[in-house]
């Protein structure tokens, strides 16, 4: 379960209204499968890393993207923002279907080094660390 939005629930109607359309009604349930193919069949992993990887082409950034981690980037990302957002963990975790908190806290922690390299580079840090004693050494 996941929650939705109301700017993405209008999306998923819009989405399901056109699929009704072209597939019918009956592709519509409660207990169909959310994403389909051009048949109206399941989508399945191989046919959704394709539709990544052609928004990826189309957005020039194919190059950007290891190829084997194209689909598992979006959930990255998708991840990594909760985080720098403000999710907890435990938030992550039930997102995503973690079975462990652990796999989740991976996320929070590139977070937090991400700051920390942040902060380095901040030009008032350089000039304190400058001040600092012993900073002529380094």
């Amino acid at each position: 379960m996941v929650p939705i939005e109301p700017e993405l629930d209008r999306v998923l109607v819009g989405y399901l209204d056109s699929r009704a359309r072209r597939f019918g009604a009956r592709t519509v349930r409660p207990d169909s499968p959310l994403l389909v193919d051009r048949r109206g069949e399941p989508l399945r992993r191989g046919g959704l890393q394709y539709l990544v990887e052609s928004c990826y082409r189309r957005a020039s950034i194919v190059d950007r993207v290891p190829r084997g981690a194209r689909l598992h980037a979006l959930r990255h990302t998708f991840a990594t923002r909760l985080a720098e957002d403000g999710a907890s963990a435990a938030e992550i975790m039930r997102l995503l279907g973690h079975a462990s908190l652990a796999s989740s806290q991976t996320y929070i922690e590139v977070t937090a080094g991400q700051q920390r390299t942040a902060v380095r580079s901040n030009r008032t840090n350089r000039a304190l660390a400058a001040l600092a004693p012993g900073a002529a050494d380094r």
